[in-house]
C-alpha cells in the first residue's frame, strides 16, 4: 500500500508525539491492520501548491518501470485532493449534481467538465480547476490501469462539498466522530463510505500554534 501526502503538514496530534500529518495517520492505521506500507511525500508546484497529478504520475511511472514496489490488487491512498461545492459544480457541468445522485453522475460530470474546461463561456478560474480535476483524474486512471486501487478521504469542507478531484477514485471515506457517526466536516455523499479503523488522536486547525 502506498499513502500519498504532504508528510511536512503536522496538524493531527498523537499521545507523546508533537505532531503527524493526515497521510502519516492512514499510513499507521494500515499498518495496525496488517498491511506494507510505502509513503510517498507530494512534490510543490509554484506557490506551494501541491504537485498530486504529478505524483500520480510518477507512480504510474515507477510501477511501469519497476522503481515502485506495487502491483495488481495493492491500493493507493491520497489524502488529498480538490472540493468544490455541489452548487459551483453544477454550474460547471450545467446540470443538477447534488450528494444524492453523484453516484449515477460521476461520468457525466468529467465528461461535461472535458467538454467546457476550454470553453469561453466559463471563467478562467473555473476552466482552471476543470482542468486541474481532469489531470488528477487521468492520473488516477493511469494507476487504475495497473489494476491499482485508489482511495481517497472524502474532504473535510462538510456534505455540501464533494472532493472532486479525486472523483475516479475506487473509494471516497468519510470521517467518523468519536461517537461513530459522520464527522459534520467530513464529505458524505452517495459515493462516500465510512471509514474504519480507530486510533486515538487530537486534531488542531493549522493556524494554531502548538
Amino acid at each position: 500500500m502506498l499513502v500519498l501526502d504532504d508528510y511536512r503538514v503536522s496538524d493531527i496530534l498523537l499521545k507523546g508525539e508533537h505532531g503527524i500529518s493526515h497521510g502519516e495517520l492512514s499510513a499507521r492505521l494500515a499498518e495496525e491492520n496488517g498491511l506494507n506500507v510505502t509513503r510517498m511525500q507530494v512534490g510543490l508546484l509554484k506557490g506551494n501548491v501541491m504537485d498530486i497529478a504529478g505524483a500520480l504520475k510518477d507512480i504510474d511511472k515507477g510501477m511501469s518501470d519497476g522503481t515502485i514496489d506495487l502491483k495488481k490488487g495493492d491500493v493507493n491512498n491520497v489524502s488529498l485532493g480538490l472540493e468544490k461545492s455541489f452548487k459551483d459544480i453544477s454550474k460547471m457541468v450545467g446540470f443538477p449534481v447534488t450528494a444524492e445522485n453523484i453516484r449515477d453522475e460521476r461520468t457525466h460530470v468529467l465528461e461535461a467538465m472535458r467538454d467546457n474546461s476550454n470553453s469561453n463561456h466559463f471563467s478562467r478560474n473555473d476552466r482552471a480547476f476543470m482542468r486541474q480535476v481532469l489531470s488528477f483524474t487521468d492520473g488516477i486512471e493511469k494507476l487504475q490501469a495497473h489494476g491499482l486501487k485508489v482511495v481517497t478521504a472524502a474532504g473535510n469542507k462538510g456534505a455540501d462539498h464533494l472532493n472532486v478531484g479525486m472523483l475516479a477514485a475506487d473509494k471516497q471515506y468519510s470521517a467518523l466522530d468519536v461517537d461513530g457517526k459522520i464527522a459534520d466536516y467530513s464529505g458524505n455523499n452517495s459515493l462516500t463510505e465510512a471509514g474504519r479503523g480507530q486510533i486515538d488522536f487530537s486534531y488542531f486547525p493549522l493556524n494554531m500554534a502548538l
